[in-house]
């Protein structure tokens, strides 16, 4: 099976009133017949060095599972796989940390990798990404759901301590009913691509609609872009979304892609900010600003 891949990420309108960029990051990569999917929202209290640990977890996710060897680890036992891919994203981007003298905390971000495969899709998570699949039969649904904690905005990051114990992983065999359309949002999104926020529940029409764009020959990830700008998103937040079609009409698209790494100079600059956020206790973002937003 071929896919199509789409996507954008842009700035919120809170980071654009602070002048800072974005601090979401994605990329995708189409190795022989397997197709890696990955985005990541770096924490809005660290500023620079938030955006620099995205590109890394990215980056770093992509080159981890894009590979057959990766989907074979999948089929053969996807909850070891998923926990080997998140601990060698870990480990990049704790040495990213220690090339621009920051402590790893400082490059924290969220993480959500789908692996889009002949045996069928993996979706792991680390975080509060949303991660949406439809199935042949049309059922749409919201997998590898983070979990709640006592405050609403409050998430893991792979820079957690912690963050192997909330892996969470989606795996639907390639057999009955498989998996025909994906989609990859970080959280800024939420009011547009959830109709219920504490079910998880997805509005179908949002993806619907979004999955049967991306099946036109005219599909792009400009239009996408455009869209993401425009759209009224309500948080405030940065905003990433990237659309898989297994059905589309004309070229599959670009067969990679990854997001702009921000300076280095900008991450290590970023840390004042940063402490300074911590001390108030809330990131630019509106989330709890300790190692769980």
């Amino acid at each position: 099976m071929s896919w199509r891949v789409l996507g954008s990420s842009v700035a919120g309108t809170v980071h654009v009133a602070a002048g800072r960029g974005c601090d979401d990051a994605h990329g995708w990569a189409v190795r022989e017949d397997v197709t890696v999917i990955a985005i990541a929202d770096g924490a809005g209290s660290r500023p620079g060095g938030a955006a620099l640990g995205a590109h890394v977890a990215v980056r770093s996710a992509l080159a981890h599972a894009a590979s057959p060897a990766f989907a074979d680890a999948c089929a053969d036992d996807a909850a070891a796989a998923a926990s080997a891919l998140v601990a060698d994203v870990i480990a990049a981007v704790v040495e990213e940390a220690e090339q621009v003298g920051l402590a790893p905390t400082q490059l924290a971000t969220t993480l959500c990798v789908a692996v889009l495969a002949p045996a069928g899709v993996t979706v792991v998570q680390v975080g509060d990404g949303i991660a949406v699949v439809e199935r042949a039969s049309g059922a749409v649904e919201v997998v590898a759901v983070a979990e709640r904690f006592e405050y609403a905005n409050e998430t893991v990051f792979v820079t957690s301590a912690d963050a192997l114990a909330h892996v969470k992983l989606f795996v639907a065999s390639a057999g009955e009913d498989p998996v025909t359309n994906v989609a990859l949002s970080t959280d800024g999104l939420r009011f547009k691509a959830l109709d219920d926020l504490q079910e998880q529940r997805p509005f179908e029409r949002f993806f619907r609609d979004s999955w049967a764009y991306a099946t036109r020959p005219e599909a792009s990830s400009q239009a996408i872009e455009a869209f993401l700008l425009d759209v009224e998103d309500q948080s405030g937040d940065d905003k990433t979304l990237v659309l898989a079609v297994s059905a589309f009409e004309g070229e599959p698209g670009e067969a990679e892609r990854l997001t702009s790494p921000p300076p280095r100079e900008a991450a290590s600059a970023g840390e004042e900010g940063a402490e300074d956020a911590a001390a108030v206790g809330a990131d630019g973002d509106g989330d709890a600003a300790d190692e769980r937003r």
